[in-house]
């Protein structure tokens, strides 16, 4: 059936490979003297180009975020503001963040494996190793976010995790990685908004908008 569209790279090589038999077996029955698909490939198809939200849309998103909890609207608002991997971000402590001079440095990252659990690492490379200034609005739903963290410490007392991370759970034990992505992805499904993966947000922290 005709549809249009350009074949698959598996169904050009399943023809390729059927032509091929074809002319193999006319070489042997000298009815030609060569088989002209020896030399012929099928190239790798390129990689599928990811999605990634648009000025618009991540403004959207932000309005909806307004009634998320904070340490997500924290997190997501870093993640564009900052083009930081999610390792990076997650691998944050608030020693990393120089409220006065509004810098925040990358110095490590967060990893998970199932053995090992989850657990700090250092970054990719050493150039990875940067910081950079962060605009106003960042930094204050930064402060708002410590105080939260900070009331739920005294809340919890000894019940709670000490790590000084950014981004923690309930008792104050880092955050998995996927947490974030998960959380995404349910809130976008509940909200009928395009979900995209997080790594797309590192490509918009240059954008200019009055999130």
């Amino acid at each position: 059936m005709q549809t249009g569209k350009p074949l698959s790279r598996e169904t050009a090589i399943h023809h390729l490979t059927f032509i091929s038999d074809v002319f193999s077996y006319a070489v042997r029955m000298d009815i030609v003297s060569d088989n002209p698909c020896r030399k012929v490939y099928v190239p790798k198809g390129g990689k599928k180009e990811k999605e990634i939200y648009s000025i618009e849309e991540i403004e959207q998103l932000f309005k909806l975020l307004e009634n998320a909890p904070l340490k997500y609207r924290t997190f997501f608002t870093l993640a564009v503001y900052t083009g930081f991997r999610r390792g990076e971000l997650m691998g944050l402590e608030w020693k990393d963040i120089d409220f006065e001079s509004g810098i925040v440095s990358v110095r490590r990252t967060s990893n998970y494996t199932v053995k090992t659990g989850i657990y700090t690492d250092t970054t990719k490379t050493k150039s990875s190793q940067r910081s950079m200034k962060l605009p106003q609005l960042v930094l204050d739903i930064l402060k708002e976010h410590k105080a939260e963290q900070d009331s739920e410490r005294i809340k919890l007392g000894t019940k709670w995790f000490e790590c000084d991370r950014l981004f923690v759970t309930a008792d104050g034990h880092p955050m998995h990685n996927n947490t974030t992505y998960n959380w995404l992805r349910k809130f976008c499904k509940k909200n009928d908004f395009p979900f995209r993966d997080i790594h797309s947000l590192r490509h918009i922290n240059h954008m200019k908008t009055s999130l």
